[in-house]
């Protein structure tokens, strides 16, 4: 049964509140991190399925119980497809307490997987995709900003120091083919590496670096082999560095692409590139790095940390300690 939309969702804030039994453990701040770990028993999450047509749009609540979020995301988005959903996006996910639970759901609250018999409807309009590794929390909070102001562009700035960032919001399906062309725009780089999050796990973040990674094309073979561990994991950025302007093309744990240069002719080419793929310029972009609740997570068909730093390992990369090659260049 779908039914017009209730007003909670008709604002369409951030944080609308699925019903009250999100769960109350979340911690604080705007950043949040799924736990990922072998744990003897599953988690239940609960997901705002949204599905649009050129005639019809709504969102309907899922619940699945998961390994961790990605799994549990990956068991809604499923169901939801077998419910003959035709193109399931998730628009919010948190922990949920089964207690909590109200209104009718099928099959039951038993279930791997059930779900509201209730969808809410609104006129079809455009939806950015969030990539995936990174969703929002539907956690209020009136300092937030609205996580449906997040939408495809780019925004240029520079700080005192001369450092130019560019930072770029991308629908999920363009994340990668973008930053293919973005790291095009060199033909060759000192190195590249995975930053891998001290946020999975609550431990120090580690840096794994591979030389032999040294063009865009290398470059690109790599990404593509390892897409689920690597552009869709939301506990990793991912860095090509080049030698001109000390340039970071990064895949962000925020899956933005993030640039990071000195060199103005580094930045007004890629500039130049982001508008030549349509990407708008927006002075007051949105994006999940600015005071919106989310949450991190890894793809159900990912590798966890650990089996991630061994593949990684035996792969060809290595453990890097930038702070340590500063102390060494200070003292020398």
């Amino acid at each position: 049964m779908t039914k017009p939309l209730p007003s909670w969702i008709q604002n369409r804030e951030t944080k609308f509140i699925i019903n009250s039994g999100v769960a109350s453990s979340l911690s604080s701040g705007w950043h949040r991190c799924d736990v990922d770990k072998n744990m003897i028993e599953d988690t239940l999450y609960t997901c705002l399925i949204e599905d649009q047509t050129d005639d019809e749009a709504f969102v309907q609540v899922y619940w699945a119980w998961g390994s961790h979020m990605g799994d549990a995301i990956e068991k809604s988005l499923s169901t939801a497809r077998d419910n003959g959903l035709t193109n399931p996006t998730v628009r919010e996910v948190d922990p949920y307490d089964i207690e909590n639970l109200e209104g009718e759901v099928f099959p039951n609250s038993e279930a791997d997987v059930f779900f509201a018999t209730t969808r809410f409807s609104f006129p079809p309009e455009p939806s950015f995709i969030f990539p995936a590794g990174i969703v929002p929390s539907c956690i209020e909070d009136e300092e937030a900003n609205d996580v449906d102001d997040i939408r495809a562009g780019y925004r240029r700035s520079q700080d005192e120091e001369g450092l130019i960032e560019i930072g770029v919001n991308v629908s999920d399906s363009c994340l990668l083919p973008l930053y293919e062309r973005v790291i095009k725009l060199h033909e060759t780089y000192k190195t590249f590496w995975y930053l891998i999050q001290g946020h999975w796990g609550d431990v120090e973040d580690q840096i794994y670096e591979n030389p032999d990674l040294c063009t865009s094309e290398a470059i690109i073979e790599h990404l593509r082999a390892h897409r689920h561990d690597a552009v869709m994991n939301g506990f990793v950025t991912l860095t090509a560095y080049a030698d001109e302007g000390a340039t970071n093309v990064n895949i962000s744990d925020h899956k933005r692409i993030v640039i990071l240069t000195y060199s103005d002719s580094v930045a007004d080419a890629t500039e130049a590139a982001l508008k030549d793929e349509g990407i708008p310029h927006h002075e007051d972009l949105v994006s999940f790095d600015n005071r919106i609740h989310h949450w991190h997570y890894r793809p159900s068909e990912s590798l966890d940390r650990s089996d991630l730093i061994a593949h990684l390992t035996s792969s060809g990369f290595k453990p890097w300690n930038p702070n340590y090659e500063s102390e060494q260049d200070s003292n020398a």
